[in-house]
Formats: structure tokens, sequence, C-alpha cells
């Protein structure tokens, strides 16, 4: 995801959206600097390690890695922008259920 992502997705839950972005930018940081030591400690339990474990580390890095570049490439901000239009022009969020009965948020129009 880009920064108009979500920027875009702060806007449809009512966040604010530049404190979103910082805050998945720090967790991903978080993630980066704390991943190794965590699986070391899964390596130090009686059962040992996961031959995968090494696998597992590497994509948990590039996920946070990919999230971080996504946070940082501003080149769709306009999406925000365009959602932020829209809500001024009457389109509200509304929840709604998905197929698995879970909660998804969706638009109408405010005068529907």
């Amino acid at each position: 995801m880009k920064r108009g992502h979500w920027l875009a997705f702060a806007l449809e839950c009512g966040l604010n959206g530049p404190r979103l972005v910082k805050r998945v930018e720090d967790l991903a940081n978080r993630v980066l600097r704390e991943v190794r030591a965590a699986a070391a400690k899964v390596d130090a339990m009686p059962a040992g390690t996961h031959l995968l474990m090494p696998k597992f580390v590497e994509a948990i890095e590039d996920r946070a890695r990919s999230i971080l570049a996504g946070a940082a490439d501003d080149s769709d901000e306009r999406l925000g922008r365009t959602r932020r239009s829209s809500a001024k022009a009457g389109v509200e969020a509304i929840p709604r259920r998905s197929q698995s009965g879970g909660p998804v948020m969706g638009r109408r129009l405010a005068n529907t």
C-alpha cells in the first residue's frame, strides 16, 4: 500500500492520516528491529527451531520493508484527496457485513 492508500483508509475510519502513516512506519520499524531476536527466542525453546524459521524471518522482514517503502511513496497521494472530496460531496462510510459475517466498511450517499 502506498501513502495515499493509508491516508484514504484513515479518512474512512475518521483517523488522522499523517498520524496513522507515522504509526504504521513505527510498527514496521519495530518489527525489523525485533524479528531476529524473536526468532532466536523460538530457537532457544525446548522444541528448537523450525527448518522454515529463516524463511519466516525473511518474509516478515521483506513485508516490513515493503510497508515502509509504500508509506514513503506519495506518488498516489491524490487518492486520499479524491476520497476527501467524495466525503465533502455527501458520501459517508457505513458499516456492512462481509460474506463471512465480519464488518467491512462500505460507502453510500448521505441522502439515501
